[in-house]
């Protein structure tokens, strides 16, 4: 005698393998599998003549059918939650991917407003030299020109530069390298105009961890 299991009582695959089973002598339906009891239950009744729904009918072996469908259903819902709390696992640590013990790093801004007098010297001898020095550095423009809202106060200058920088260490070796020196005091020197510069930490962000190649 072969006895046969059917996982999953849903599909039409099921439904016509049972009569099949049925037809052979030398094959049972000896277990149905399915996430619900009553649906187990249901399909057995259906498709076993041997047994009625509810009832507790021996098969050879000694386990009852009804015995037979609690321990697929308890295997299958062991292996669902078995995989559910992997995908979970694996979610919780994919969203936690901050390194352990590297610190959160925090950006700067760099502010810079004032008034231009001399727009073309401004332009050609300060303006245009500066986007190389600021990629060197990991400077990056934020915002800049003429155009603002004063929204509170009065405004006390006509043009503004917000640049990004990846520290305030960043934006202090930008300040200070040998590069933006001699700009810098062409600006000043050739009286372009009036600026304050203002120099924000910004707040912390998280590192994100590289994937281990392990």
């Amino acid at each position: 005698m072969i006895r046969w299991g059917i996982v999953g009582t849903g599909s039409s695959i099921a439904g016509s393998m049972a009569p099949v089973i049925a037809a052979v002598p030398s094959a049972e339906l000896a277990a149905v599998s399915s996430r619900r009891m009553a649906s187990a239950e249901a399909f057995t009744a259906e498709h076993d003549s041997q047994n009625r729904a509810g009832d507790t009918i021996d098969k050879p072996g000694g386990m009852s059918m009804n015995r037979v469908i609690l321990v697929f259903v308890s295997v299958l819902a062991g292996l669902f939650l078995r995989d559910l709390y992997g995908q979970v696992s694996t979610a919780a640590q994919e969203s936690d991917i901050v390194t352990q013990g590297q610190p959160a790093t925090a950006p700067a801004y760099l502010v810079v407003v004032g008034k231009v007098y001399q727009r073309d010297a401004f332009f050609d001898g300060y303006v245009a030299e500066l986007p190389p020095v600021y990629a060197k550095y990991g400077g990056t423009y934020l915002a800049l020109g003429r155009d603002h809202q004063v929204l509170e106060g009065a405004a006390a200058f006509e043009s503004f530069v917000i640049s990004r920088w990846p520290s305030i260490e960043a934006a202090r070796a930008f300040w200070n390298s040998d590069e933006y020196a001699p700009l810098r005091r062409a600006r000043i020197d050739g009286e372009w105009g009036d600026f304050d510069v203002y120099l924000f930490p910004g707040l912390p962000e998280r590192s994100v961890a590289a994937p281990d190649p392990q």
